[in-house]
């Protein structure tokens, strides 16, 4: 059955409310810039210069781009000393820009330099074909690791649910179970994504089970939060609703889940019954803080 189509009232209520949190996010990032402290800096009377790699690092999350530049430089000044490591950063600083031709070009040094059996390239350039929309070159190279692990099978199916190709990534979660590569909470998370794209109910109750099933499974907020989100994307916002209230950790995902799942289950006024709710509870944390400072 479709959920009933919203009103203008409740399409002004939802915009309100996406409003407030934007509000909070950028309330709680000023407050940890102000309270970020100074770091200490220490005096070495002998230093040592910085060896490439950790230079490449380094460069990695402030800078990419620079990232890229250096390993050009190395690769055209000291071929020597590229080796496994240098290959990987640079391939993230191609995820992170999204850049097709270096990409293709690292992944071309990868073969020539006979990295192919290093699975954590393999699984970074996996993620590089994702970044530029080529789904197909992701699976050809996943298709080349020999001994696949979880995290090479979660990138994939992360590479197909990015891409808006969730049924091809619930065929590879099931395709995943049969090789008797065992889940983890990061493969789940993401196979529920695919489900709520899908609203497929079915299988997101069977990994709800296969959860409640594994003990020894580390669930964290990022699963719960995506469990949420199945339910109220797939139809069945009582058992959304149900998992909400057990949840002792809620962050603003959390509300928010289950706010937009009313809003559009045309529940009005559970909306905004949880909408203030979590006003209070704001409220209430941010007095607490503000007394033990």
């Amino acid at each position: 059955m479709n959920p009933p189509q919203l009103d203008n009232h409740v399409f002004y209520l939802i915009i309100q409310m996406i409003r407030f949190f934007n509000c909070v996010f950028r309330s709680i990032g000023s407050q940890l810039l102000s309270s970020r402290k100074q770091p200490r800096i220490h005096f070495h009377t002998h230093l040592q210069k910085e060896r490439p790699n950790q230079t490449l690092k380094n460069y990695l999350k402030p800078n990419p781009t620079k990232t890229l530049l250096l390993f050009k430089e190395l690769l055209r000044t000291k071929p020597s000393v590229i080796d496994s490591y240098s290959l990987l950063y640079a391939t993230k600083a191609c995820i992170q820009k999204s850049l097709v031709r270096e990409g293709m070009q690292i992944h071309n040094l990868v073969i020539k330099l006979g990295y192919e059996s290093i699975i954590i390239l393999q699984t970074s350039l996996i993620s590089v074909y994702s970044s530029m929309g080529n789904l197909d070159d992701a699976y050809h190279v996943f298709e080349e690791i020999p001994s696949k692990n979880v995290i090479c099978w979660t990138a994939l199916i992360a590479a197909c649910v990015a891409n808006q190709d969730s049924n091809k990534a619930l065929q590879m979660f099931r395709r995943m179970q049969r090789d008797n590569v065992e889940p983890d909470q990061v493969t789940l998370t993401v196979a529920l994504s695919a489900c709520s794209d899908l609203g497929a109910l079915e299988m997101g109750e069977w990994i709800h089970a296969y959860v409640r099933r594994k003990r020894e499974l580390k669930t964290d907020l990022s699963l719960n939060n995506a469990l949420i989100n199945m339910y109220t994307k797939c139809g069945d916002i009582r058992t959304a609703k149900h998992m909400f209230d057990k949840m002792k950790i809620k962050d603003v995902t959390t509300w928010t889940t289950m706010i937009m799942g009313h809003a559009i289950h045309g529940q009005a006024h559970e909306a905004l019954k949880t909408f203030a709710c979590h006003g209070r509870r704001k409220q209430k944390d941010d007095s607490q803080e503000t007394w033990f400072k």
